[in-house]
């Protein structure tokens, strides 16, 4: 049966500076027990797997949908958006799609772990020590371990079409190519250091790929050299290692949370553009002690959201004066149509530029100095291009 809550009331907040936690559970909200699984829609919808269902929370609107809506919600893992922004997830061996308000069972692969999708919507999926595309209407197997040793840990699509994943307990970074060849690194022939298994991914507004691992280090990867950021260590090891999840916010700022120790001690830090600082948003210090962390996602409104065993944290950051500038920007009317994308801002418009997701400029308009602007998008193929307002980014769709 769907749940649906309007205006979440008696929330627990806690303010740091202009910095501030929000705190939901099953006595403030639509959140049943632990949450898991997290992602953040092209509509800026979150959607959250929780202990009684999945939770869709679109501003102050929360709708929970549970077993009475699918069976298959209960066993939901690995919660993912395709480039058309619809929701994903596997439960049980079961390929399931939210579309229409109902939840679509699209395939079965026993064993269905991980799910993501490439630039042409088809799917791939790691099914323990396998990774199979979908190909019409045939899985292909396009990587199997035959010794038997090591099961696919993780696994990423970036904006390049590169599909990257990681083998549990081995350390090494793995990319599947277009012919079919598999090449993996570790630290015998690459600069990713042994880190034991690497436990998340994320990939930046460039397409690099980034990695966390159980150790002392985030490295990023654009396809030949290593971005590396391994000074997170401290002297009692209280941060640093066992990266539960990593990701980039719009201003392609890092965030990281992890697990330190096996008290459950969590934190919640973001990393600088420079690559050589980091600001720690939590500590065990703080009124906000996660436990155990298990995800993040990070909203269009620069909400940082974490999923843990106590219920669901938002953390909104203090705003920095590019933050504030593109917040201004976000005022915007902006009407994507077939042929063109139309925008009216409060703010003057005074460049739009179009991207592919490799960073790659499509399209370019200048001095356009006008509170409206209308852009002929008929020269781009179908498919999900990034477009950028004055210094402000978004991600849409050409139909």
């Amino acid at each position: 049966m769907k749940y649906l809550l309007y205006i979440i009331l008696f929330t627990m907040t806690f303010t740091f500076s202009d910095a501030k936690w929000d705190y939901y559970n099953d006595s403030n909200s639509l959140i049943k027990l632990g949450t898991t699984s997290i992602v953040v829609d092209y509509n800026n919808t979150v959607w959250v797997k929780t202990g009684g269902g999945i939770v869709a929370i679109d501003g102050d609107n929360w709708t929970l949908y549970d077993s009475t809506d699918s069976e298959h919600i209960n066993k939901a893992t690995d919660l993912t958006i395709d480039i058309y922004g619809n929701l994903w997830f596997v439960s049980n061996g079961k390929i399931v799609k939210f579309e229409n308000n109902e939840f679509i069972e699209k395939d079965s692969l026993g064993g269905a772990q991980f799910i993501e999708f490439d630039s042409e919507n088809n799917y791939w999926i790691s099914v323990d020590r396998s990774i199979y595309k979908k190909e019409g209407n045939e899985f292909i197997e396009k990587y199997h371990d035959y010794k038997g040793e090591n099961s696919v840990a993780s696994l990423i699509i970036n904006g390049k079409d590169n599909v990257y994943f990681s083998r549990l307990f081995n350390g090494d970074l793995c990319q599947i190519f277009n012919d079919g060849s598999i090449v993996c690194l570790d630290e015998n022939n690459s600069e990713i250091p042994n880190t034991y298994s690497i436990s998340s991914f994320a990939t930046d507004s460039s397409g690099n790929i980034w990695v966390g691992g159980l150790f002392y280090s985030i490295q990023g990867f654009d396809g030949s050299t290593w971005i590396k950021y391994d000074s997170l260590k401290t002297n009692d090891n209280t941060i640093g290692r066992k990266y539960k999840s990593i990701g980039f916010d719009k201003n392609n700022i890092l965030w990281a949370i992890c697990n330190p120790r096996l008290s459950g001690d969590s934190y919640l830090f973001r990393i600088g553009k420079n690559i050589e600082s980091y600001t720690l948003e939590t500590t065990l210090y703080d009124p906000i002690d996660f436990n155990v962390i298990y995800d993040l996602a990070i909203d269009f409104n620069g909400n940082v959201w974490v999923t843990s065993n106590k219920g669901l944290f938002k953390f909104t950051p203090e705003l920095t004066n590019v933050e504030e500038e593109n917040t201004n920007d976000n005022r915007l009317n902006i009407s994507y149509g077939v042929e063109n994308i139309r925008i009216i801002s409060s703010n003057i418009i005074s460049k739009i530029e179009i991207f592919d997701l490799m960073g790659s400029s499509l399209l370019s308009v200048s001095n356009i100095d006008n509170y409206e602007f209308t852009v002929n998008t008929t020269s781009l193929m179908k498919g999900l291009y990034i477009l950028r307002i004055n210094n402000t980014s978004y991600k849409f769709l050409k139909r």
